[in-house]
């Protein structure tokens, strides 16, 4: 009986130590992603969803002006921070809000850090305006494409910069009314702007993705369209002038259906 008593009082302990797991400042606030950062913000951040907005205007040497709002459930653990991701310089921040109230942060080693003191248990929102980051747009005047593989999702905009913080996405981008935009999900609307040179154009909320995944494309496209036997359109975007190229559409097209029949399967 004593032996078992010692044996409950033991796990009980274990368990209490691992619920009050500590982790180390130093390394949450080291440049980067660490484990460190990456595990306590698994630990507290659930129900992520990240509304993105880009105005992307024609010339490439332009800032983006961009917008995103982050909502997420906070679990407070500890006395420990939110701690976002973003790597650029700290004029591209122009406004962070916490649950529509401008707050006190902190930039720091690529981090944008929320003390713990302003956030609520539940459900968060922080709201930031920035100029997005070009280090992963591949940029021309008439062109951009993302590709943020397999960390750089934190150059182009603030978030938490990790795989398994999956997040849906609500992406609008604004750019010049001659251009193509595509992106994770379907297209919700296109709007033409009062000043008859842009268009918005607003995208369906995506499954949850991690943030390498995210990602879109704009510019001046031609758009070529096959349909299959079951009904199934697939486009493809292209810039290609080649009379020789474009002649292989078709068998690009075909090969592309052929290989969703073959994983159907």
């Amino acid at each position: 009986m004593k032996k078992r008593g010692v044996i409950i009082v033991t796990l009980a302990l274990t368990l209490l130590t691992t619920g009050c797991q500590k982790w180390d400042l130093r390394k949450i606030y080291e440049p980067g992603v660490s484990r460190e950062l990456a595990d306590l913000m698994k630990a507290t951040i659930t129900n992520l969803n990240y509304d993105l907005r880009f105005e992307i205007p024609e010339n490439a040497d332009e800032d983006i002006s961009s917008e995103i709002l982050i909502s997420f459930d906070f679990k407070k653990v500890g006395n420990y921070p939110v701690v976002l991701d973003f790597k650029e310089k700290a004029e591209f921040l122009h406004s962070v809000e916490l649950n529509n109230e401008y707050c006190d942060y902190l930039f720091e080693n690529e981090h944008i850090i929320i003390p713990p003191s302003l956030l609520q248990e539940g459900r968060n929102e922080i709201t930031i305006t920035f100029s997005a980051g070009k280090q992963s747009l591949n940029r021309r005047d008439n062109l951009m494409y993302t590709l943020l593989v397999p960390d750089r999702a934190r150059t182009l905009f603030p978030c938490f910069d990790q795989p398994d913080l999956k997040a849906s996405y609500i992406l609008t981008l604004t750019v010049p009314n001659s251009w193509i935009a595509v992106a994770n999900s379907p297209l919700n609307k296109s709007v033409t702007n009062a000043d008859n040179q842009t268009v918005t154009h607003i995208f369906q909320p995506t499954e949850p993705l991690s943030t390498y995944l995210f990602s879109f494309v704009a510019g001046e496209f031609i758009k070529a369209e096959k349909s299959d036997d079951s009904g199934r359109t697939i486009g493809l975007f292209h810039r290609e002038t080649d009379p020789c190229k474009l002649a292989q559409i078709d068998e690009i097209l075909d090969a592309v259906f052929y290989s969703l029949e073959w994983l159907e399967e």
